[in-house]
Formats: structure tokens, sequence, C-alpha cells
């Protein structure tokens, strides 16, 4: 799934969306610190699309994809964010430093050929 299909599905289920690729990123940064000032805590989710390597415990393998996770919560005075990891019980929820991740999120999604980066969400005003 490419971010821009988890856009799409979100829309068809009636929510509001914006789309952030990570282009750059020291404009990335910038935007997202600015992003979750204005949006988190609110009515709004922020969904990230970043790029995740890791060490499976039980084979040694390696294994690197694309993953999308829930951000729980930030600190600017530590520059770190909570990731509600989505793949429980086998990832728990974790800090990550914010300028590492925002690494992750530039780095390019195989199927779209885009950078990855996140959502802002929420619901449609009532009409």
């Amino acid at each position: 799934t490419t971010l821009e299909q988890l856009n799409l599905t979100l829309n068809l289920c009636g929510l509001r969306t914006v789309i952030r690729h990570i282009n750059e990123v020291e404009t990335g940064e910038k935007q997202l610190c600015q992003d979750l000032k204005e949006y988190f805590g609110s009515s709004y989710y922020i969904i990230l699309n970043y790029w995740r390597q890791y060490e499976d415990e039980k084979t040694g393998e390696y294994t690197e994809s694309g993953h999308f996770s829930l951000v729980g919560g930030y600190t600017l005075t530590k520059y770190q964010l909570l990731i509600l990891d989505t793949q429980q019980p086998d990832f728990s929820h974790h800090w990550i430093d914010l300028k590492h991740l925002v690494l992750l999120m530039s780095k390019i999604d195989d199927e779209s050929k885009k950078p990855r980066g996140y959502l802002i969400v929420n619901k449609k005003p009532d009409t």
C-alpha cells in the first residue's frame, strides 16, 4: 500500500486528509514540526509512512519494508516522536528521534516512485 492509496481509501471512507511527502529532509523536518504543533492533540490524527528495517529475533533474518503507524505523542524539547506501532505484539510502541524518522520517511516508495511521508487525517465537517 502506498501513501496515495491509503489517502484515497480514507477519503472514500469520508475522512479529510492532507498528504505530505518528505521530498527533502530539512524542509520535511520543519513541516512535520509545524504540523505536530498545529494538528496533534486536536481532532486530527497523523499517520506515518516510513521505511524500516529490522532483524527477526527468531530467524536472524533482516527485513526491509515500508510501514504505516500512528503518532501517539511528541516532545520537541527532546526532539522525539512516539510511534504507536500497528504491528503489535511483534513491535511495541516506541520513541524515535525526529531527525531519524524524517530521514526514514524521505526514502522512495518502490511502488509509487515518490518519497514516503505522512497523512494528516480528520473527519469531514457534518453538512
